[in-house]
């Protein structure tokens, strides 16, 4: 795992003051009304009008067939759909999150762009509680390489709550540098009704870390994936549950479709695995009008 060359700034965690986020998403509708409903707007850069969907190439475990002998539990994970062309918007919006302390590394995890300095990522991916802990983002890793650059992570402000998977499981957090004034930008976006996310047909992008992704070093992407069932956290989060495709390093990346052209936004913010009673175990992301709120909190407040 990557680990800084010079001191990383500490990143900073706040709690939700639903107080704060109200106040500043009235201040951000000004910013933000091109969205219409429930959400934020992308920011496409120039050059980047031209083909956005993925070109993939499929990769699998070296050891595929001993994994499968010794009975490995997903066997579908095994092999994976690597994005290549991942340098072209708006999939160079999103990036690995990798989480230190002092000199060295802890874990990683994934994030994406939503705004000119602005990042959602999961709430268990920040380092709550953790003296000197730092956060960087790189946007369209592959392999090592960052055709973007990277920055650190000043400040981070969300939901916390360690454990479980849940519907809250997001931070907005605040970059050093402004990446996405040369990468673009995803929109966010909720729905006032379940049919809505019923209805669409959605697309995850992660960097997990597992058999077929070694050391978490490419954009893996899930598409075609359907919302299967939804679970309220409260007034304003959602858990989303879809078919089960995420390991660990997944966690952060988003769920996501095109609502138009030069149009991509995001839904929801992968947050893990789960089996509820008699369902099959299944993945879920966490989304709701709360993710945009603190969207609309970061473009307010730190943009």
């Amino acid at each position: 795992m990557s680990t800084p060359t010079e001191d990383p700034p500490i990143a900073i965690g706040e709690k939700v003051d639903l107080k704060d986020v109200t106040e500043a998403v009235a201040e951000a509708e000004a910013v933000t009304a091109a969205a219409g409903g429930d959400g934020t707007a992308p920011y496409v850069p120039e050059d980047s009008t031209g083909q956005q969907s993925a070109e993939t190439v499929l990769v699998e475990a070296p050891n595929i067939k001993e994994l499968i002998d010794e009975g490995f539990k997903e066997p579908g994970m095994l092999t994976r759909h690597r994005v290549v062309n991942e340098k072209i918007f708006p999939w160079r919006t999103i990036g690995k999150v990798i989480v230190g302390q002092g000199e060295k590394g802890l874990w990683s995890g994934s994030g994406v762009l939503v705004g000119k300095n602005l990042i959602l990522t999961a709430s268990h991916v920040a380092p709550w509680g953790k003296p000197d802990a730092w956060m960087r983002f790189i946007p369209a890793f592959n392999s090592g390489a960052t055709p973007f650059g990277s920055s650190y992570i000043e400040r981070y402000y969300g939901y916390r709550r360690d454990g479980d998977v849940f519907g809250l499981d997001y931070v907005i957090c605040k970059l050093s540098t402004p990446l996405g004034a040369s990468t673009g930008w995803m929109g966010s976006q909720s729905f006032g009704s379940d049919s809505d996310y019923y209805n669409g047909v959605w697309t995850s992008v992660g960097y997990p870390a597992e058999p077929a992704n070694p050391e978490a070093k490419f954009m893996i992407v899930e598409e075609n994936v359907k919302i299967i069932d939804i679970d309220d956290e409260g007034s304003e989060g959602k858990e989303l549950e879809t078919h089960v495709f995420s390991l660990g390093g997944w966690s952060g990346g988003p769920l996501w479709a095109f609502f138009g052209p030069n149009d991509p936004r995001v839904i929801g913010i992968l947050s893990g695995r789960e089996t509820d009673f008699l369902q099959p175990r299944h993945t879920v992301s966490a989304g709701g009008i709360a993710m945009v709120k603190l969207v609309k909190y970061g473009i307010a407040n730190w943009s």
